[in-house]
């Protein structure tokens, strides 16, 4: 359940850019999978690659509920389904509730958890999209 808990909390804090929050969830060595085929490795490299993101750009991600799969005493992976909405505040001023589109993508977290110190953490954070929408 903890483990299950750190995909779910991933997608929220992530959602709501905030960003400590986020890096909370990781190991200091963690490994983060982005866009692109980019690595990032550790926590710090992490931290920068997130603070990048683009404050006017609201997601939300609704996730199925992972399924875990312990591989050993301290080390379990993860994958959870995810469907994601995307919008620009800055292309809708003036707007309390964004304009929906279809969805942007539908994909799997795939994440390695380890336990350090009696505390699960995401050891490894990959997204895949199985479809995404097509731009005009």
């Amino acid at each position: 359940l903890a483990c299950a808990r750190l995909a779910s909390l991933w997608t929220h804090h992530i959602d709501r850019h905030n960003i400590e929050d986020v890096m909370a969830l990781f190991a200091e060595d963690a490994v983060l999978h982005g866009h692109g085929g980019v690595v990032i490795r550790g926590r710090a490299a992490i931290r920068k690659g997130l603070s990048r993101r683009d404050p006017n750009r609201v997601t939300r991600h609704v996730l199925a509920p992972p399924v875990v799969k312990l591989t050993g005493p301290d080390e379990a992976e993860g994958v959870a389904e995810y469907i994601l909405f995307d919008a620009y505040r800055d292309q809708h001023p003036g707007l309390d509730i964004l304009p929906i589109r279809t969805p942007l993508a539908v994909g799997e977290f795939h994440q390695l958890y380890r336990r350090i110190d009696g505390i699960w953490l995401i050891a490894v954070h990959k997204g895949t999209s199985i479809f995404r929408r097509q731009e005009a």
